[in-house]
């Protein structure tokens, strides 16, 4: 059972609002979303270690080029984080400047 069925409706449009607005950041870029996500969180200096899920070997497979070396550009690395700075649907996350 996947244990996002016992979140609430709130929580999950307020995710999905979160997902939305990071996606739109960097679709252009042609990298996928989970790639996107994890170079982006260790790009943070308070960062040393991400343990992403993955149900499926290509799920695994792509978390690893993640860690591969860098698809985003500085300057998009930078567009995301001022997103996630300024953007009021991030500002419920637990890591803040």
């Amino acid at each position: 059972m996947d244990h996002r069925n016992r979140w609430i409706r709130e929580r999950m449009a307020r995710d999905l609002e979160k997902f939305e607005r990071f996606r739109t950041e960097f679709s252009p870029s042609g990298i996928t979303s989970p790639r996107a996500a994890l170079e982006f969180i260790l790009n943070q200096k308070a960062v040393s270690v991400v343990i992403p899920g993955a149900k499926t070997k290509p799920q695994v497979l792509e978390n690893l080029r993640a860690s591969e070396g860098p698809a985003l550009r500085p300057e998009e690395l930078l567009r995301l984080r001022e997103t996630y700075l300024s953007e009021p649907a991030f500002q419920t996350g637990f890591y803040k400047e």
